[in-house]
């Protein structure tokens, strides 16, 4: 990523912005997006960081999945780490996702404690039909509008663009509520390696 206007270095993936560089440029570091997905379902995990890349380049999120692991990492570790600092949990919500033990028994869970006690935001990316009764994240507003599935519109970009939408005004919504407001996940983040 880089930096556009303003100083900033690099740590990992992300540039994270000096605050005193100038009033053009950003005063917080990126908003944290982690995507929890089923395997099956790279192909749509990997559309919705193409439509969230200018989202990454302008600075505003930087976006983290399970591919990200690199060779000989532990994993599971990372995984948890990366979800326990993240602002925005971004579900895509398939029969696979639905299916996966480990995204409804590890990732889910911890989102959904995250959301009660420091209100990460949930986003349910809605890719194919599934049965929302009884599911955990039934209650969170779903994407795209009218929880039509990314797969059922004639240009599968055109919902990817409108969730993109969403993301960036959630992601502002938290840059915006959280000046001056330190928070756990900040000192978590301490604990992250570089990339």
């Amino acid at each position: 990523m880089q930096a556009i206007g303003g100083s900033g270095h690099r740590q990992g993936s992300a540039t994270y912005f000096d605050p005193e560089a100038g009033a053009n440029s950003p005063t917080q570091r990126p908003c944290r997006v982690f995507v929890s997905y089923a395997r099956a379902d790279e192909l749509y995990r990997r559309r919705l960081e193409v439509h969230l890349a200018q989202l990454s380049r302008d600075g505003l999120v930087d976006v983290w999945s399970d591919q990200a692991v690199a060779a000989g990492s532990d994993w599971e570790h990372d995984i948890q780490h990366r979800l326990a600092t993240a602002d925005i949990v971004i579900l895509l919500v398939t029969p696979d996702f639905v299916a996966s033990r480990y995204c409804f028994e590890n990732e889910l869970p911890q989102a959904l404690r995250r959301n009660e006690e420091e209100g990460v935001r949930i986003l349910p990316v809605h890719v194919k039909t599934v049965d929302l009764a009884n599911l955990p994240f039934g209650r969170f507003q779903g994407l795209p509008a009218d929880l039509r599935p990314v797969v059922a519109w004639r240009r599968a970009d055109d919902a990817w663009s409108q969730v993109a939408r969403w993301v960036r005004e959630a992601a502002e919504e938290f840059r915006r509520a959280r000046i001056g407001l330190p928070r756990q996940r900040d000192l978590l983040e301490q604990e992250l390696p570089d990339d």
